[in-house]
């Protein structure tokens, strides 16, 4: 390995963690969080103690639906920085969890990055993938996407090297392991892995056959030591937990002012190509036209790695809602493909124009992470590009405003001078009660009454959950909120005097 190429990688990823590391109250506690902090110090608690008998009930998957490693490590650094160093609050000391995942990732995403393009702008890319908004807004929560992102670019980029090397090929096995210890999304890391050992060893299948084995069995066997549940009846207990993904309900979501019950397969490209800053898009269209027709094997692959998540998830079959947040796998190959992009570009000059191309790019991306990021944070969560007209757009033309609760943090305010009077909450009252078991909403206040008692109702703007309560979808459409957190002059969550 380069010394000083690894020496640039440490210092980026050292960085990039210590930026993650302050944003990790910035956000609100989405409807998720609540429920994997719960599951974390479940299992740490076990994991003190351990109980054989007592392990079916505790890592069981009908409990939060998905394996536990992201929620292993959640649990045991809040109690360790909280519960016994007492050096972070509760929300950090379990988010604070995420930069296991960021600082390996954007060690290697760096190297790799810097081997490909230089360390001008191998320097960069790990900055233009962390700062896009949907991923930055998704890096520091206490849920699943980012942690199997991170851990599906590892693993693809080892498998590369691993066609050729069983020491690669070993630790590619290892973080799949990991992934499928994450979220059903390791399954699906098989298959990049064994389209490119089957056309590297394209003539000769026995060597495909032996490798791609070889990875299975490492990947399941990390996948069955490391979740409790599987040690007894590994195949019944793998089944039912497919079963339990299969039977979970795929949100409706709202896009173009109409309500879908599953979205349209067009629901996945349509979120990638408004979501993601133009600046991005369009390197990322010219570094795909080049991997197309001039591109190394290489570019095309990191292209394939791109597309292939949005592809899946576009699948007639497959479940896809909240954006971006469930083909986020797909961005660290897209900044790869936008940084041959960049270099495409560079090349096109006459060296004496290319440092001015250099300093107009860099120029270009300050202004986008300033537009997408800065003067919107904290909700990102609410991000629209250009394409729509940004947020303000994307609300005009009829397209979902929040997914996720974030803005709920900015209603607390108001919820607590108000708390004389009783509330409800609209769709879900998850991430309230940890607000109020941590303070941060006060202890008089009550936001779960029946809906005939409630004064104010509370209603996040995810206009896709508005067919669950036509109530709430009548409120919203009749009547002027009394307060309003929004953005852009578009509201992210409202409150509604109910009272009759």
């Amino acid at each position: 390995m380069d010394r000083k190429r690894l020496t640039t990688s440490f210092v980026i990823a050292a960085v990039i963690s210590f930026i993650v590391l302050l944003l990790l109250n910035d956000f609100g506690i989405t409807w998720d969080e609540p429920t994997y902090m719960v599951s974390g110090d479940m299992y740490v608690a076990w994991m003190k103690k351990p109980e054989l008998t007592k392990k079916d009930n505790v890592f069981r998957a009908t409990l939060d639906l998905h394996p536990p490693l992201r929620k292993i490590l959640t649990g045991i650094t809040h109690e360790v920085l909280t519960q016994r160093l007492r050096i972070l609050d509760n929300t950090r000391g379990y988010r604070i969890s995420s930069l296991l995942f960021v600082f390996p990732f954007i060690l290697v995403f760096s190297y790799i990055a810097i081997g490909q393009f230089g360390y001008l702008f191998g320097i960069v890319l790990p900055f233009m993938y962390s700062l896009l908004p949907h991923v930055l807004f998704l890096t520091p929560l206490v849920t699943l996407d980012y942690a199997i992102a991170s851990l599906w670019f590892i693993a693809v980029v080892t498998g590369m090297k691993g066609v050729t090397s069983y020491k690669w090929l070993t630790i590619s096995a290892v973080i799949v392991g990991l992934s499928l210890l994450t979220k059903l999304h390791g399954f699906l890391l098989f298959i990049p892995i064994a389209m490119y050992l089957f056309w590297y060893y394209r003539r000769t299948k026995r060597n495909v056959i032996k490798r791609l084995g070889y990875l299975i069995v490492i990947a399941f066997l990390f996948y069955v030591v490391g979740w409790p549940w599987l040690w007894t009846s590994p195949i019944a207990h793998v089944s039912e937990y497919f079963r339990i993904q299969l039977e979970h309900t795929s949100p409706s979501v709202y896009i173009f002012g109409q309500i879908y019950p599953h979205a349209p397969w067009w629901y996945t490209p349509l979120m990638f190509l408004t979501t993601t800053p133009v600046f991005v898009l369009v390197l990322f269209f010219i570094g795909a036209t080049y991997a197309i027709f001039k591109g190394r094997t290489w570019d095309r692959l990191i292209l394939m790695n791109a597309l292939f998540p949005i592809v899946f998830f576009s699948l007639p079959w497959v479940y896809r809602y909240d954006w971006v947040r469930l083909f986020l796998a797909c961005f660290p190959f897209v900044c790869l493909v936008a940084g041959r992009g960049i270099a495409v570009i560079i090349s096109s000059l006459r060296p004496s124009l290319r440092s001015i191309g250099m300093i107009i790019i860099l120029s270009a991306w300050m202004v986008t992470v300033y537009q997408s990021v800065i003067r919107i944070h904290p909700w990102e969560s609410a991000y629209y590009n250009e394409i729509v007209g940004g947020i303000h757009g994307a609300y005009q033309m009829g397209f979902e405003t929040d997914y996720w609760g974030n803005a709920n943090l900015a209603i607390l305010s108001w919820m607590n001078a108000n708390k004389k009077d009783m509330m409800c909450v609209s769709p879900t009252t998850n991430p309230f009660y940890y607000y109020q078991a941590m303070g941060s909403l006060e202890p008089g206040v009550v936001f779960n009454a029946e809906r005939d008692a409630c004064k104010y109702i509370i209603i996040s703007m995810r206009q896709g959950l508005f067919v669950r309560d036509p109530f709430v979808a009548r409120i919203v459409q009749t009547q002027q909120p009394v307060y309003t957190v929004s953005i852009d002059d578009v509201p992210l969550v409202s409150v509604y005097n109910i009272e009759k």
